[in-house]
């Protein structure tokens, strides 16, 4: 690259945090303006999005996430708009001329930005990275998980299996949304023609991006990080086991709660919210599970006190995980963490060293790795100060800035070989 310090615009789909991967953006979004990087985020607007000067770029929110449209009309528009904005390419375009990014680089995108940001930043000839999250290429509800179970339906671009499962919400019209998305992005050429590099924080996702026929050379393994120093690790062994996340079923919610009925010696607490929040506590109540305490959606400060407390972390999710954010934050607080063999959950836990794994789905071995850990709250806690030496050492900021900025090169490159014309 021309510059040491590329000028960036920076692409999610919401400028505030509402999972793990907007996270991450924002994180990155620090890491560089750290640096002397110029960053220019770029959102659709929100309700609840973060103060920026750059605000007056994003684009506008989605007709169908803003009202609900009642006329056909309106509604063959608003499905229109969830599968290529056009509203948004402009925005992108117009962001791109008045700002002169260097390079783009794009987190989540699906039905608010849509893959319009991809090629509106790919036709103004600059260098596109983006950032994989989740499976949501591959699988239109992002998990490759319904009805209980794995699913590789769609896998080959079969994408009509998701209408025929309805494994969107259980809606038709989720689901055909999701997969006319994924059928639209492909006729394009979206993937392959309009990203120069992706970037992929699970090694297990990576395969499985590989196995569908993504270019290897065009995919990057770079693991998510965290700034340790920010964090002040618990001193003290802690009080009770903490479930944190968006609670659905495929997130292994209610083998948790099954396996609490095996009774460990500590309470339960769970902490996050979602479309499965009735159904486990209908399953609490069912069992008389009087130790499981539901306690709402926490963030900062309040979900780092609640962490610290904790005597390990437990993340029993059945789907393809990629490289949950909850181990390294639970990790960087000095807590273990017991998470299940799935997707990339064991490419971070070292199995009795910094955590347990057990097999998803498995209520006696997660039973078992409950009453283990409960029972050692000095064990546990020395399991967390090696989690701690571990996100140090492997998962720094400094280590994920020079695999950056090393990324953005080769899409330069990448990019240059292709006939792009725009110079980092």
């Amino acid at each position: 690259m021309a510059s040491t310090t590329p000028s960036v615009l920076l692409c999610n789909k919401y400028f505030t945090v509402r999972g793990g991967a907007d996270r991450v953006f924002f994180d990155t979004l620090t890491l560089l303006e750290k640096r002397k990087h110029r960053v220019i985020p770029f959102s659709v607007q929100t309700p609840d999005a973060r103060p920026t000067p750059y605000a007056r770029h994003f684009a506008a929110n989605p007709r169908w996430a803003a009202t609900r449209a009642s006329g056909v009309a309106e509604r063959l528009a608003a499905f229109g708009q969830g599968v290529y904005n056009h509203e948004v390419a402009e925005a992108v375009r117009r962001v791109i001329r008045e700002e002169r990014p260097d390079i783009v680089h794009v987190h989540n995108l699906h039905y608010e930005l849509t893959p319009a940001v991809l090629r509106a930043a790919h036709r103004a000839g600059l260098p596109v990275v983006m950032t994989i999250h989740d499976v949501r290429v591959l699988c239109p509800n992002g998990y490759m998980f319904t009805h209980g179970a794995i699913c590789e339906r769609c896998l080959g671009g079969r994408y009509y299996h998701a209408v025929f499962q309805r494994c969107i919400r259980d809606s038709i019209q989720g689901s055909l949304l999701g997969a006319a998305s994924a059928y639209f992005a492909g006729l394009i050429g979206i993937w392959e023609r309009d990203v120069d590099l992706y970037l992929i924080p699970g090694r297990f996702h990576l395969n499985k991006y590989v196995a569908a026929g993504f270019d290897p050379k065009k995919l990057v393994h770079l693991p998510n990080f965290v700034d340790a120093s920010l964090y002040q690790p618990a001193h003290e062994p802690g009080q009770y086991l903490l479930y944190l996340g968006y609670v659905v079923r495929q997130k292994g919610i209610l083998t948790l709660i099954d396996a609490m009925r095996q009774r460990p010696m500590v309470p339960l607490r769970i902490v996050g919210t979602g479309p499965g929040l009735d159904e486990a506590r209908q399953r609490v109540a069912h069992h008389g599970l009087a130790d499981v305490h539901f306690d709402g959606f926490k963030s900062g400060d309040d979900l780092w006190e609640a962490i610290r407390g904790a005597i390990a972390v437990v993340i029993p999710s059945e789907c393809y995980e990629n490289a949950p954010m909850a181990i390294l934050e639970s990790y960087a607080l000095g807590k273990p963490v017991i998470g299940a063999r799935s997707g990339g959950i064991p490419e971070a836990i070292v199995d009795g060293e910094t955590g347990y794994l057990f097999d998803p789905g498995n209520v006696d071995q997660l039973a078992d790795r409950l009453r283990a850990i409960s029972g050692a709250p000095n064990h546990a806690h020395a399991m967390g100060q090696r989690g701690r030496a571990l996100v140090e050492a492997k998962y720094s900021p400094e280590a994920h800035y020079q695999q950056l900025i090393a990324a953005y090169r080769e899409a330069q490159t990448n990019h240059a070989r292709h006939g792009g014309s725009k110079q980092c």
